[in-house]
């Protein structure tokens, strides 16, 4: 059978998908459920030969998975194992239920709501937001989340709240059926002057094939702040596709940062708009590779407006026959004058079996502006590793001190000491796993 033909039954089997699960379904969300399945069967599967998804191996991506509804019947509270900031309000869902006996909103200030977006379905579907991001989607993982999606979180912070507020968000997949997907879709809405510290962990315990399609979409009102950190474990045969966009009006700020740790295929799809003057906007990531792991992040930076800075550093270390793939644009407007913005992606291969494709990018259609953008690959410098041994330090201590150090760069961006830690004990916990194996 031919790839076109195995596209079109995968399109075919998300359709009756839509119908086994939404077909009873109307009203406003119902229409743009089906006008969002119509967009997805019109523009099919991706292929290699789009420019966006050449260098990915589409194969996880390609297969049809059964679309699994959040459900209490699990067990739950066997062996679950994850890391979480003490005493910061938290929602959890465990293979996309939201699990209130994990959960904890007891510190949640006034003026912040934070739901579950299947109680929003089942109480108030009218309040569930199924906007387009800005500047449409061309992209159809997010399309069929539009039309599947029955999980997720909402969040909304009022205006002038006087301290920032901090939240986590943990979804955990355990052990179900084999090959399911769970579509999750995350809103965030920061009013001005407010501030959201936000944490959004996924935690993959299952030697099952499963794939987490994920989308989320913030706005940060004028003199709002948001912070991200988005940590992703998903278990060696978990597929996950992230699809964020960020839109900032004046004077805003957003720094997020993605820690991609293990899984089969992580894609992440990031969107900055910088929409109103003096936004600053921040995107850094580490991306952690081994065994046969695909990490690929793509990030577009869009200063559409004049007086903006933004700054973007990612980096990876590789071992075994790990790949990676960046791709960074930024595109300045032509109206978008006195435009500040940089990149960077740096890789650090362990093995002589590791790859990594990097493609930075500047677009600029304006004249006063200053952009500058760079990327490098290589492995440990032996000339360092010689005098670290040289000073009597093993060749093993050597090489982790190295590699923290190249991996410290990204994380030193995090100002909080508990979220620091929380951090460094994950990419701890993965590189001791690392020395075990070899």
């Amino acid at each position: 059978m031919s790839k076109q033909n195995i596209h079109q039954n995968v399109v075919d089997h998300y359709s009756g998908e839509f119908t086994r699960l939404y077909s009873a379904e109307n009203g406003e969300l119902s229409a743009r459920r089906q006008a969002a399945l119509a967009e997805f069967q019109s523009l099919g599967l991706p292929t290699a030969k789009q420019e966006d998804w050449r260098n990915l191996d589409l194969a996880p991506l390609s297969a049809a998975y059964e679309v699994a509804l959040p459900s209490a019947e699990l067990d739950y509270f066997d062996d679950l194992d994850f890391k979480y900031l003490p005493r910061t309000p938290r929602l959890v869902f465990v293979n996309g239920h939201f699990t209130a006996e994990l959960s904890d909103l007891s510190l949640l200030p006034e003026g912040v709501t934070v739901n579950s977006q299947t109680y929003l379905l089942n109480t108030n579907p009218d309040q569930v937001n199924l906007e387009q991001p800005t500047g449409g989607s061309d992209n159809p993982f997010e399309l069929l989340n539009r039309a599947l999606f029955n999980s997720g979180a909402s969040v909304e912070i009022a205006p002038d709240q006087p301290e920032p507020v901090n939240l986590q968000l943990i979804f955990i997949t355990k052990p179900g059926a084999e090959q399911q997907t769970y579509q999750i879709r995350n809103l965030v809405r920061i009013g001005a002057n407010s501030r959201l510290n936000l944490i959004e962990q996924y935690i993959g315990i299952t030697d099952h094939i499963y794939f987490n399609n994920v989308v989320t979409d913030v706005h940060v009102a004028e003199n709002g702040s948001f912070n991200c950190i988005k940590i992703q474990g998903e278990a060696p045969q978990g597929v996950q596709l992230s699809t964020t966009t960020i839109d900032q009006q004046a004077n805003s700020t957003s720094r997020s940062l993605a820690v991609s740790l293990d899984g089969r295929l992580i894609r992440n799809n990031l969107k900055l708009n910088l929409l109103g003057e003096g936004a600053h906007g921040e995107l850094n990531g580490l991306y952690l590779g081994r065994g046969e792991h695909l990490v690929d992040n793509h990030t577009l930076i869009d200063h559409a407006v004049p007086n903006c800075t933004s700054a973007e550093m990612y980096k990876g270390i590789l071992d075994d026959k790990a790949r990676a793939i960046f791709n960074g644009k930024i595109v300045v407007r032509p109206d978008a004058q006195k435009t500040d913005a940089n990149q960077i992606n740096r890789n650090l291969l362990l093995s002589d079996k590791a790859r990594v494709h990097t493609n930075p990018q500047l677009e600029i259609y304006a004249d006063d502006v200053k952009c500058s953008h760079g990327s490098t690959t290589g492995e440990l410098n032996p000339d360092a590793l010689f005098y670290l041994q040289s000073r009597g330090i093993s060749a093993t201590a050597a090489q982790a001190l190295m590699i923290n150090g190249f991996a410290n760069e990204v994380l030193d961006t995090i100002s909080d000491e508990a979220s620091h830690e929380l951090l460094s004990n994950l990419v701890d916990d993965w590189f001791n796993a690392r020395e075990e194996n070899n």
